[in-house]
């Protein structure tokens, strides 16, 4: 954990194109107690997620939750490997403006750890899909 992390625990919360601290963590876990747990006890409930650890290198889960539980409405998940990061979006906008920015890493670490870690015939099917996208096609030699 970065060193300014460790300093300050209160959790950012991004509102109208703004990133700031929120006073308290609106999910509170208990010691022992799974994250799924706190997370639905504070009201959250998933509303989508992208990747998998073992198959992508970081992965995104969006929570939200709905009157009368207060802003922020929307849990932002990432996590990766070695550590995890929360945020908080006030509403909808909001959420669907960070999911967007953060859409493009999430694509490129995955594609880049897919072809990093293919195999000779993976990367066989890897071209022709590759091929079919741009709409070129292979002669029998392979050009």
């Amino acid at each position: 954990m970065p060193d300014s992390e460790q300093q300050n625990r209160r959790p950012w919360l991004y509102s109208s194109g703004v990133w700031s601290r929120l006073d308290h963590d609106p999910v509170i876990t208990e010691t022992g107690g799974s994250f799924e747990d706190s997370v639905k006890a504070a009201g959250f409930l998933p509303w989508f997620a992208a990747g998998q650890l073992w198959n992508t290198p970081l992965t995104m889960t969006v929570y939200f939750r709905s009157p009368p539980h207060p802003e922020p409405r929307y849990l932002i998940d990432l996590e990766g490997p070695a550590y995890t990061q929360f945020m908080y979006a006030a509403e909808l906008p909001d959420a669907l403006a960070l999911t967007q920015q953060i859409a493009p890493a999430l694509q490129a670490l995955t594609i880049t750890d897919q072809v990093g870690h293919a195999d000779s015939e993976s990367l066989s099917v890897l071209g022709d899909l590759l091929d079919k996208m741009h709409g070129r096609n292979r002669d029998k030699n392979e050009r």
